[in-house]
């Protein structure tokens, strides 16, 4: 004999189930760990309703108010040399993930010999407050280790600059690339070295103009 549930009933059991498990998968998780990124995960608070047990995740109230996070996001012209050669890119940045990141979309206007973007990257800026710091994430079409040490860099405010550091798999720093910001032209300027055995070897230098 098969036992027809109601589709209410049915729906109502089918929720508490999945309920159950999330909570079970979400319980490993505990405050302070760290996600891959190195940012602190919130505060896990299980909660009760009803005899089943929900978790609240906490979160940093939304950095919109930032003032550099705030300059970066718009629409630029980046134009300069990088590695020896005059070039031009097209920059998107915008606000992301409840105003806690700026990522920034990154397109060379120079193709290459299958008329694709010659440069293109995704890059994310973030306040990291644990740390007192500015953290960024650059992922672009040189490489795929963006995940790696060496494509995220820190930075500490130094009066209108965030200079970014590059750091190996080795702790040793590889790569400069400081965000400096003149607040009478409001553009930005990028000034890119990358660092070998303690010396700076310049790699880019440009600027950044809304368009």
């Amino acid at each position: 004999m098969v036992l027809k549930l109601p589709t209410k009933l049915f729906f109502v059991i089918t929720l508490c189930a999945c309920a159950h498990v999330t909570i079970a998968q979400t319980r490993s998780i505990s405050y302070g760990n760290l996600s891959p990124t190195g940012i602190a995960l919130g505060a896990y608070e299980p909660k009760t309703f009803g005899g089943i047990t929900a978790v609240s995740v906490g979160a940093e109230p939304p950095a919109g108010d930032d003032p550099w996070l705030s300059r970066l996001v718009g629409h630029w012209v980046l134009e300069g040399r990088i590695a020896g050669k005059d070039t031009t890119h097209d920059i998107d940045a915008e606000w992301v993930l409840n105003h806690l990141y700026v990522r920034l979309h990154e397109v060379s206007r120079e193709k290459d010999s299958r008329g694709r973007p010659a440069y293109e990257a995704i890059v994310y800026v973030t306040w990291y407050a644990a740390a007192g710091e500015y953290a960024v994430l650059w992922l672009d079409t040189t490489a795929s280790g963006g995940f790696s040490p060496e494509g995220i860099g820190h930075a500490k405010p130094e009066g209108e600059s965030l200079p970014f550091v590059f750091k190996d798999a080795h702790g040793e720093v590889s790569f400069k690339n400081t965000f400096a910001y003149d607040p009478a032209s409001r553009t930005w300027a990028w000034v890119m070295d990358n660092v070998d055995k303690g010396v700076l070897k310049p790699f880019g230098r440009v600027k950044l103009t809304r368009r």
